[in-house]
């Protein structure tokens, strides 16, 4: 990490999950548990970004619908 410049850890870093099933839900959730943020989800068929980040329960229930 200190040869790129960026510190360990995921706090205050932000990530675009792949695919939003039971991995990427989980892994969206333990994320942003540990400060970071998700700011985009990319599926099959469409994708989201929000510069300010969701909230993976929101989006859960929100796909669920």
């Amino acid at each position: 990490m200190a040869k790129s410049g960026l510190a360990p850890g995921i706090k205050d870093k932000t990530f675009i999950i792949q695919g939003f099933g039971n991995v990427g839900y989980f892994a969206s959730k333990f994320i942003t548990e540990t400060g970071g943020k998700i700011i985009g989800v990319a599926e099959r068929d469409g994708s989201i970004y929000n510069p300010d980040g969701f909230d993976p329960e929101n989006l859960r229930e929100y796909i669920l619908k």
